[in-house]
């Protein structure tokens, strides 16, 4: 059985760990995910002032989303995702759970940078490419940034 629940400030430890698991799904290296290591971490604050939800399969965490307000913007910061889970529709139930947590809360228009690997998936959920920008891991990686109307 599916469900999500609100995170709590004490799961921000946890939560970082299930983002680098995710993370080293795509195939990065130690180098890599060290250097991602910032950018990866839930702090406690953003699951206190943000919109942060979990997703259990029975009892078990197996993934997160997060919403945050960004320069004027509703931004997805997170979506992360055990990778035992990854490719096999867990991510499209955990996706179509956030757009209902966005309009309950009168987000409209999602912004968010994309894993450059999950792109597919997320114009698979209807997301659109408008624009990349360089990582700050690599020159060589381009992040994709995406937008969804909700």
């Amino acid at each position: 059985m599916i469900n999500f629940k609100k995170a709590t400030p004490d799961q921000a430890d946890a939560l970082t760990k299930l983002a680098i698991c995710s993370k080293k799904h795509w195939g990065y290296d130690e180098e890599i995910l060290d250097q991602m290591k910032d950018y990866l971490s839930v702090p406690v604050t953003r699951i206190e002032n943000e919109i942060v939800y979990t997703m259990y399969k029975d009892d078990d965490l197996i993934g997160f989303f997060s919403l945050t307000h960004q320069d004027r913007k509703e931004c997805l910061e997170d979506f992360f995702l055990l990778p035992n889970y990854i490719g096999k529709g867990y991510g499209k139930k955990m996706w179509r759970y956030m757009l209902e947590v966005a309009a309950n809360n009168f987000i409209m228009n999602i912004h968010f940078e994309s894993e450059p690997l999950a792109e597919g998936f997320y114009e698979k959920m209807g997301a659109v490419k408008i624009g990349e920008r360089v990582s700050h891991v690599s020159e060589n990686r381009k992040l994709p940034i995406m937008s969804y109307f909700v």
